[in-house]
């Protein structure tokens, strides 16, 4: 692997907060070693404050209407990765229901109208709408059709980067999610992210994997704890040097001839109420092939 410092490791080598002037009151202010900036208020909820990426809200079979005829939309705008979001998220839905099913028929439809209309352009507005996010019984799906997983969660997750990198060899993805009234607060209870690399061969074993992350990301002092093994995953509790107020997990996945690389981080007051749920989060990841 490339020795360089991926973006998407946006807080889990950072230097220790440290406390600076912001534009609100009584928020707290740290730094990565990326240059990404985040805050923490007096409920440790974390603030992004300098992600561009639109409020791409869950696709539900409740509000298929509305979801289709926001895609429909969105594409007559030409605002076309956006409008794949909410076809291709439509198009992801497993219900029978008639209206659903109809839906699922009407935004294949579209998807095939821009493919012939756009030809080669259509391939890029499809990789640019990778990642689609459906909510269906009681269950979260963020998937990656390009990388080809899907990340199940109990609470809605926010979309706040993503993006290719390496020439197409390499996607990072950015996500907070809120815990405690679904969404209707400000702050996230923790941030996920998730970088992956495709290789021109079969991928390593998670051990091997996990020793090509270390070298592309240089070496670290954090303290690792091995939770979770399995035949594609390791799944470990990292904690930071010092007095970082920050904790996490980490998991590095493999399928065929890709790797990810997962880390969560949350703040240390709220760990007992958020971090079972992480571990689930990275426990069921489906690799979908």
């Amino acid at each position: 692997m490339k020795r360089c410092l991926p973006l998407f490791v946006f807080a889990f080598l950072f230097f220790p907060p440290y406390t600076a002037v912001s534009q609100m009151p009584d928020w707290k202010f740290f730094k990565d070693r990326e240059g990404n900036k985040y805050y923490y208020d007096r409920a440790f909820k974390i603030r992004v404050t300098d992600t561009s990426e639109k409020d791409y809200t869950p696709v539900t079979s409740t509000g298929i209407d509305f979801f289709l005829h926001k895609g429909i939309e969105l594409i007559n705008e030409k605002k076309y990765p956006e409008g794949l979001f909410y076809l291709k998220s439509i198009r992801a839905l497993k219900s029978e229901n008639s209206r659903v099913r109809k839906a699922r028929v009407d935004a294949a439809k579209w998807i095939d109208f821009l493919y012939k209309k756009h030809g080669t352009r259509y391939e890029l507005y499809d990789k640019e709408s990778s990642v689609i996010i459906k909510y269906e019984n009681d269950i979260y799906h963020l998937i990656n059709s390009k990388l080809f997983y899907r990340v199940p969660l109990l609470h809605r997750p926010f979309l706040l980067k993503k993006e290719w990198k390496y020439y197409d060899k390499g996607y990072g993805l950015k996500f907070g999610v809120k815990v405690e009234r679904d969404g209707d607060y400000e702050g996230f209870d923790y941030i996920t992210g998730i970088e992956s690399r495709i290789f021109p061969g079969t991928a390593p074993s998670p051990d091997e994997a996990l020793k090509g992350w270390m070298l592309e990301l240089g070496i670290d002092n954090l303290e690792r704890k091995e939770i979770f093994r399995g035949p594609d995953r390791v799944i470990y509790e990292i904690r930071y040097p010092g007095d970082a107020p920050f904790s996490g997990l980490e998991g590095v996945f493999v399928s065929e001839n890709r790797s990810h690389l997962a880390r969560v981080f949350y703040h240390n007051s709220v760990s007992g109420r958020v971090s079972e749920r992480a571990k689930l989060m990275l426990q069921n990841l489906v690799l979908v092939r």
